[in-house]
């Protein structure tokens, strides 16, 4: 079986991955009203984060990112679960206050380990992302 684990917060989730293998900023990376991506790669932008496990190296951005991601909510364009490499303060306020589960700051890097398309099992109570099925299973 395939997982990693980290730090871990609230909930669990199965779903979609969806991956970015760099740094991203809810301040443009992202249309908040239907969350869709804009982070400049032909092969990701428009696809939609929303609903979906969103799988990132770390976050950019300032305080306003918690703000984003509890506006996501409302308007029912958050991931269903966020699992970033390295996290910080801000992310992890933006999930509290949205209710999103969040695995972060893994040993392993989960953008080299998991691949849009995968169906994932984030299990923010304990800090575990579990791969259960591959994208081209």
């Amino acid at each position: 079986m395939v997982s990693i684990k980290g730090r871990g917060l609230q909930g669990t989730v199965e779903g979609e991955a969806l991956v970015l293998p760099r740094s991203f900023t809810f301040f443009g990376g992202v249309d908040w009203n239907t969350g869709r991506l804009t982070v400049g790669d032909p092969t990701l932008d428009g696809q939609s984060i929303a609903g979906r496990v969103f799988v990132f190296k770390a976050p950019s951005g300032g305080q306003g990112t918690a703000w984003k991601i509890g506006e996501m909510v409302r308007n029912g364009s958050s991931p269903a679960a966020i699992v970033v490499h390295r996290s910080n303060s801000v992310v992890v306020s933006g999930c509290i206050m949205g209710k999103v589960p969040l695995v972060a700051d893994s040993e392993e890097d989960p953008t080299e380990i998991f691949r849009t398309g995968d169906i994932l099992r984030v299990d923010g109570r304990s800090g575990t992302v579990e791969l259960v099925r591959r994208a081209d299973a």
